[in-house]
């Protein structure tokens, strides 16, 4: 059975349209978890609606918590051998989980392609490949669909054994946060072309409103370092480079706890900063000074230097 998770926040304007294409899959061995987070529109009425006439259909009504703290309280209330997930404003066709299905046998994670309605996708959305997670990954995150758990199996016997689960204290990419600790775990991938999947672009700019990307970084290059144990790997030096952007993006805006991020950062990257793409200068500085009020003023020297 197909566990799929759909969390809700305000989303009566959609939210018909996503159920009712999950109801209609062909494939039928499946339940479909609603999880209200704390609507204050008639989301929690339509949930209600749909869980009151279909036996497969179960509504948990919580308090707002964000979209990674409704995927969590998902997680905590399946049953089923394969998780997949729906983002409410989003829609399926009928074979989606059929397509998911005809690939599962003998793979850890399954990931298909998806329809883009609204703009046209810079990328393929759809790949081929069978193998190992680590050697298909960079295939995900080159082709932009490394972070969507929508179009992604998992499943949950990896995910209970190990414990994960979405980061409710980042705001954004948490998807990615997670599809990267899972294939810490996972031992094989299939991708296949075929989409049954539609996402709707949303509106960027209501959907996301942090910009600080630092702590979602740390976690993500955390995941990214135990998959890929060389630091000379193209992955892994591409997300350290991420990581380093998101560390001065904050020295430039002056975040209030600039010193703590230093603490996290020389913990988590360590040595493996001399050897990042970073100037000699910063890298030796990052390296060797281990009092974080000395790397802010040093950094906040060289700023107002270079500004002249």
């Amino acid at each position: 059975m197909i566990s799929i998770i759909v969390p809700i926040y305000n989303a009566e304007k959609y939210l018909y349209r996503c159920i009712d294409s999950i109801l209609e899959q062909t494939f039928s061995d499946f339940e479909l978890l609603l999880i209200d987070d704390g609507s204050t529109d008639k989301s929690g009425v339509i949930c209600d609606h749909y869980s009151n006439k279909d036996s497969r259909v179960k509504t948990i009504h919580k308090k707002n918590g964000g979209e990674c703290s409704a995927r969590n309280v998902g997680l905590d209330n399946v049953s089923g051998e394969w998780v997949a997930f729906v983002d409410a404003d989003d829609y399926v066709e009928p074979n989606w989980l059929s397509i998911f299905m005809d690939s599962c046998n003998g793979y850890d994670i399954v990931v298909q392609g998806f329809f883009c309605d609204g703009t046209e996708y810079p990328f393929p959305t759809g790949i081929a490949y069978k193998g190992k997670s680590k050697d298909g990954l960079p295939l995900l995150i080159n082709n932009g669909i490394s972070g969507y758990v929508w179009v992604k199996l998992f499943r949950l016997d990896i995910i209970k054994k190990n414990d994960i689960r979405f980061n409710e204290n980042i705001h954004f990419r948490g998807d990615e946060d997670f599809v990267l600790k899972y294939i810490l775990f996972s031992n094989n991938m299939v991708c296949t072309p075929e989409k049954g999947y539609h996402y709707v672009v949303p509106e960027w700019s209501s959907k996301y409103k942090y910009l600080d990307n630092f702590y979602t970084s740390c976690s993500i290059f955390t995941s990214i370092k135990q998959i890929y144990k060389d630091s000379s790997n193209v992955i892994y030096q591409r997300y350290l480079q991420e990581l380093n952007n998101a560390l001065f993006y904050s020295f430039k805006v002056k975040y209030k706890d600039c010193e703590h991020r230093i603490i996290v950062y020389q913990q988590i990257v360590g040595n493996d900063v001399l050897k990042s793409p970073l100037n000699f200068f910063t890298r030796w500085i990052l390296y060797l000074i281990h009092s974080p009020k000395i790397v802010v003023w040093l950094f906040d020297i060289k700023e107002k230097f270079f500004a002249k």
